[in-house]
């Protein structure tokens, strides 16, 4: 992570980790794991790496401080919600309704996936803040 210099960059390892994580889980279970939910998965991981901090050396693990920037969206239930009424206007792409009683099993493909990044970072450029910060807005609001 803290090498990432870009979106792209970050992108490129991500998808990287997503992919190995569906390959082990393959391997080792014989079950597959969907694009959404391995996904899901290590964008938690990744953004709880991000934001910890070291309680020996009371500095962030990550010290690369831009990656926070390029973290993505988990998407679930509470992410996917409020997204709802506005996708059409933010995607690029066509992308399928979200029914309202989505769960992370909507973001089945990667292009799914990429399209709902893409919409909530256009949203998060809007309000000029981080697309994790859409995640944390999402969860605390119903929590």
């Amino acid at each position: 992570m803290n090498k990432s210099k870009t979106q792209d960059a970050y992108d490129k390892k991500l998808f990287y980790w997503v992919s190995t994580l569906r390959k082990e889980w393959f391997e080792r279970s014989g079950g597959r794991l969907d694009f959404g939910r391995a996904a899901k998965l290590v964008n938690l991981l990744a953004r709880d790496i991000a934001e910890s901090i070291n309680p020996d050396t009371r500095k962030f693990y990550v010290s690369n401080r831009k990656v926070k920037k390029f973290l993505h969206v988990p998407f679930d239930s509470f992410s996917l919600r409020p997204l709802r009424k506005i996708i059409h206007h933010l995607a690029d792409d066509k992308i399928l309704p979200i029914p309202s009683n989505a769960t992370m099993k909507y973001v089945g493909t990667k292009r799914q996936y990429i399209a709902l990044q893409k919409a909530v970072r256009k949203l998060c450029k809007k309000a000029k803040k981080a697309p994790i910060l859409y995640e944390h807005w999402s969860w605390a609001r119903t929590h």
